[in-house]
């Protein structure tokens, strides 16, 4: 079959409208998305403390959100396809368990992508009031007729919830204490430690100091009350001091209270009570608030006991000699 010229050029004009207007190789879709581009966003969803305006963008971490707070959840609402488009939109916020504690639907026109403007921003707002801490799970949903990409159209972004508390304490791990009380012996610069099981014994007539260490393990400043009670078997006080000292948040220090004379006083039992609480604030945990140590005075210095080094040439049937030796068993 001989093609002329005429031919040729209707051939070559078929194979072009058949190309380009063929739905195998170009067709018109429906096609939204919950845009990642989104500035600040995370995962596509952007979070802003509504009262201080602070926007939590950090991506490599989970964002910590406060009880009580009010945050704008915003997002990005674009449309790729070819097609203006009703937009259907699910902000649903779960809890650990599962349980939606927060859900917001909206219906947008979005207009398509040649449109000078192809997006919608969508604005929420979670009031936290009365919910518990832990983790929950924002999740943006945005739905078409026969959208042809559904990949896109979901996002997630977890966050969690914390009450901020106020909470100090008197701490168990300040050295050489028990129960978190120092006594040293002003005289002597010795650290006194328990001798007795719980009992601590003390030489009557010594000028002691006693210390601690206070810590504000809160999330707030606080302004501390730091209060010393010395009293005997009879609950009478014999010694009381308050102090007060202002900690920022995560500040530890150590404060050592007036030296207690012990001259005259009479010998037995006696309570150190020490006490921290906050001025003004109810403190979220008053179980490390109070520590205490009970002390007896006593005429009898506590004997010292020393062992010898024993002898390794005097091994006999394996059985080592030790040498013990206990002095200074009276006070003068």
């Amino acid at each position: 079959m001989l093609i002329n010229e005429r031919n040729l050029v209707i051939i070559v004009v078929s194979v072009f409208l058949v190309c380009f207007f063929s739905p195998s190789v170009y067709a018109d879709v429906h096609d939204v998305e919950v845009a990642l581009d989104y500035r600040d966003a995370v995962n596509g969803i952007k979070i802003v403390d509504n009262d201080t305006g602070y926007v939590l963008n950090d991506s490599s971490n989970i964002a910590n959100l406060i009880v009580d707070n009010i945050y704008k959840l915003s997002y990005k609402i674009k449309n790729i396809g070819d097609f203006d488009e009703t937009v259907n939109i699910s902000l649903i916020i779960r809890n650990s368990t599962g349980d939606v504690v927060n859900e917001s639907l909206h219906e947008r026109t979005v207009y398509n992508k040649t449109a000078a403007k192809s997006y919608v921003y969508q604005n929420d707002f979670w009031n936290t009031s009365n919910l518990t801490e832990g983790l929950y799970n924002i999740t943006i949903n945005a739905t078409i007729v026969n959208d042809s990409n559904l990949s896109n159209n979901f996002r997630s972004r977890l966050v969690r919830l914390i009450i901020l508390k106020h909470d100090v304490e008197i701490a168990l791990d300040y050295p050489e204490s028990f129960n978190g009380i120092r006594i040293v012996d002003c005289e002597t610069n010795t650290t006194i430690l328990n001798n007795s099981g719980d009992l601590t014994v003390l030489s009557a007539g010594n000028i002691y100091n006693i210390s601690c260490r206070v810590g504000n393990k809160g999330d707030f400043n606080e302004l501390v009350i730091i209060e010393v009670n010395i009293s005997d078997s009879t609950n009478s006080i014999n010694c009381n001091k308050t102090y007060k000292k202002s900690l920022n948040a995560g500040e530890y220090f150590n404060i050592s209270f007036d030296e207690w004379n012990t001259s005259n006083l009479p010998l037995g039992n006696y309570t150190i009570t020490i006490s921290a609480k906050i001025n003004g604030t109810d403190d979220s945990n008053l179980s490390d608030n109070f520590r205490s140590r009970i002390v007896y005075l006593s005429d009898m210095i506590p004997p010292v006991i020393t062992v010898n080094e024993p002898d390794v040439n005097k091994i006999y049937n394996n059985i080592i000699p030790v040498n013990i030796s206990i002095s200074d068993l009276m006070s003068n």
